[in-house]
């Protein structure tokens, strides 16, 4: 996964409405812009399928961009430069998706990831340098001729496919172990925080920790109650999945994390 993705993902519970998220980062002497909606950890779950079918499937091509279809590059001027990187067809299946996911391809669960994939194709990434301008949605996805569901991912994550760039080693054997939604965006931000497959310790506060999971701090006593509750349960979570080790230092507000040299795993 691209790095810089990792701050659209948080723990939305049950509100309807999802705000707008806007990320800026910067990029090549300028800044990227992440726009879309709030995404939650089953997103960050499709998203994560998505590109390990890619790693590990043979049924894709490379696409010039532009040949993509206008669903994942509108902007056609061409000083989008877009449209002069590679983009990957993945060639998958509703239900190669949700056994990547862990998930049943029918009834509520399929219709839940249905909508991340519609809900991952509003983001936009675009960035801006000097007079260099490229501007792409994250994936596009297509019905195939024979049923099957292609769907085309940006140049910047088909780099992070090919192991270009920065990009964020996950496992989704261990995001599948994870049962709890503060878990699996823990885990998702952490692995974009260690980056690539570096080993290490670090350190962070529990503040931090809690943007993080949840977009921001809590104003209300009770809900900052029940959020350090929940991260302290996904921290012993991703503690027993043994892909990090998070060490909560007494009453200092303050985590030690290391974690093992774990690669992006094909499974």
């Amino acid at each position: 996964m691209a790095i810089g993705l990792s701050g659209l993902f948080h723990v939305t519970g049950k509100q309807r409405d999802r705000k707008e998220v806007t990320l800026e980062q910067a990029w090549n002497g300028g800044k990227v812009i992440i726009q879309g909606v709030e995404c939650d950890e089953g997103d960050l779950g499709v998203l994560l399928a998505i590109l390990s079918l890619a790693m590990k499937n043979d049924e894709y091509v490379l696409l010039p961009g532009n040949q993509a279809p206008p669903g994942l590059i509108t902007d056609r001027r061409p000083q989008n430069l877009a449209l002069t990187n590679d983009v990957l067809v993945l060639k998958t299946t509703k239900a190669e998706i949700c056994r990547a996911v862990g998930v049943e391809a029918a009834g509520n669960q399929w219709v839940s990831v249905d909508k991340s994939l519609r809900r991952l194709m509003t983001i936009v990434v675009e960035g801006r340098a000097d007079k260099q301008h490229v501007k792409t949605h994250l994936i596009h996805d297509e019905w195939g001729e024979d049923g099957g569901l292609n769907i085309h991912i940006s140049a910047r994550l088909t780099k992070a496919v090919m192991g270009e760039g920065s990009y964020a080693a996950v496992s989704m054997r261990t995001y599948r172990k994870l049962r709890s939604a503060p878990a699996k965006i823990l885990y998702g931000w952490l692995s974009a925080w260690f980056g690539g497959v570096k080993a290490g310790e670090r350190s962070i506060s529990f503040e931090k920790i809690e943007r993080h999971v949840y977009g921001g701090l809590a104003n209300e006593k009770s809900t900052r109650s029940r959020r350090k509750k929940a991260i302290s349960e996904a921290i012993a979570e991703v503690n027993e999945s043994g892909a990090f080790s998070i060490a909560l230092a007494g009453n200092s507000g303050h985590a030690t994390i290391s974690r093992t040299d774990e690669r992006a795993t094909k499974d």
